[in-house]
């Protein structure tokens, strides 16, 4: 607000990604199907005397109402002028809200939680955590015990087929054995990870010598190692 002399915000409603009487109050689409989200028209009127003061900025606005439809919206408006339009003169709060602005209470109220340590005893909790985090709820959630253990063993069989599979393509491609040079002259094979340990094995040919084999730490990857999921979920 402190660059322009003037704010004018046509607000035309419309917003869909709301339900029931909200969504109805929002009205019609004034692009139809081509915008779920608020319309509105903003007009910024800039190059007088109180642009770039913060002083004497007027800030207008206009709500086109409830229960429009998208006719309704486009005949009003184009009805009406800059100057024939019934604006609202407001004034924004010191946190910024144009409109419904926040209670000036709600500062004073306990907080539930504080990120700064200097100020979490004097909120309500001061363990700050997620919770339990699967990184897949929707398969190991359920209101349904018979319904979350076909989730959870169509999720271990699928995992399951897919590491056989590799393990397939692997030998037919003969893969374990396929050598990739290095600047070195040391020729390294693909990383395969070893099932239930959750470790990387690295094949490598040194020279013409025999092949040597070192279990290289590694992280987890996405899915879960077969017997480690398979032993704790159908024991």
């Amino acid at each position: 607000m402190n660059e322009f002399d003037a704010i004018y915000c046509y607000n035309l409603r419309g917003n869909q990604r709301t339900a029931g009487e909200l969504s109805r109050k929002e009205g019609g689409k004034v692009f139809g199907s081509g915008s779920r989200s608020t319309v509105a028209v903003l007009i910024l009127v800039k190059g007088g005397t109180a642009a770039g003061t913060g002083e004497g900025c007027q800030l207008h606005y206009r709500d086109i109402g409830d229960y429009l439809n998208r006719e309704d919206k486009l005949r009003i408006v184009s009805g009406q002028a800059l100057d024939t339009v019934e604006w609202q003169q407001i004034s924004p709060s010191p946190e910024g809200d144009w409109i419904n602005q926040r209670d000036e209470r709600f500062a004073t109220f306990q907080a539930i939680g504080e990120k700064d340590k200097a100020l979490r005893e004097r909120s309500v909790f001061v363990l700050h955590s997620n919770g339990l985090m699967t990184g897949r709820d929707s398969w190991v959630y359920n209101f349904s015990r018979p319904k979350l253990t076909e989730n959870v063993e169509s999720t271990i069989d699928f995992y399951n087929e897919q590491v056989r599979g590799f393990e397939a393509h692997c030998e037919e491609t003969a893969l374990a054995s396929r050598q990739q040079p290095t600047s070195t002259g040391t020729s390294t094979t693909t990383r395969r990870t070893s099932a239930g340990t959750g470790r990387t094995r690295r094949i490598s040919r040194r020279g013409g010598g025999m092949p040597s084999t070192d279990n290289v730490s590694s992280r987890p990857r996405t899915g879960p190692s077969r017997s480690s999921i398979c032993t704790s979920t159908r024991s």
